[in-house]
């Protein structure tokens, strides 16, 4: 079963790195030519207020940070799709919400127990409320800071039997969104 999910989340991140840009709603232009003047400067990744992205994401942590969690020495690896809005617009960077599915996640972590062998498990979940700071917003590569909250239902209780197979999610991170032409990253 684990095989599965691992060939799941190869194939994901596969496709993440083949298949064609994600689009996203952009201005109208006034122009029905696809035709693009020479002279004329892409202004990469312009938004403005209202503006939507849909978008495949892989994601994973090597190991857990002892602030929130309490497993210590716990991977995670997760493949989602996320709905992004931009909410605020300003001409340093731009303010998004975010709602994420999380398709399928592996985490594996070391048993409470003198063998500390390792348990893997996998599962999905989905986090409706997230934002999104993108700084540079009308270049090519813009750095961007989220947090996002939401479960992550699991096929067998965590961390052991006396756990859950609800659990509620925390999300605090970094990336780097690159854009490839005017309406697409």
């Amino acid at each position: 079963m684990y095989d599965r999910l691992s060939l799941l989340l190869l194939i994901g991140v596969i496709s993440l790195v083949c298949v064609e840009p994600v689009f996203a709603q952009q201005p109208d232009q006034g122009s029905t030519s696809n035709h693009k003047d020479s002279s004329e400067v892409t202004n990469y990744g312009t938004v403005k207020n209202g503006d939507q992205e849909f978008s495949v994401w892989a994601g994973g942590s090597v190991n857990s940070v002892q602030i929130l969690a309490r497993t210590p020495g716990a991977t995670l690896s997760m493949l989602g799709m996320r709905y992004s809005r931009v909410i605020m617009h300003w001409p340093k960077g731009n303010l998004k919400y975010n709602a994420e599915l999380s398709v399928a996640s592996y985490l594996t972590y070391p048993e409470f127990k003198p063998d500390r062998k390792r348990i893997s498990d996998f599962g999905s979940g989905i986090s409706p409320l997230g934002f999104q700071y993108n700084f540079r917003p009308d270049q090519k590569v813009q750095p961007f800071i989220f947090t996002s909250g939401g479960f992550l239902y699991l096929h067998k209780p965590f961390p052991d039997a006396r756990g859950k197979k609800f659990n509620f999610t925390f999300e605090l991170g970094t990336g780097i969104q690159v854009y490839h032409g005017n309406s697409y990253g």
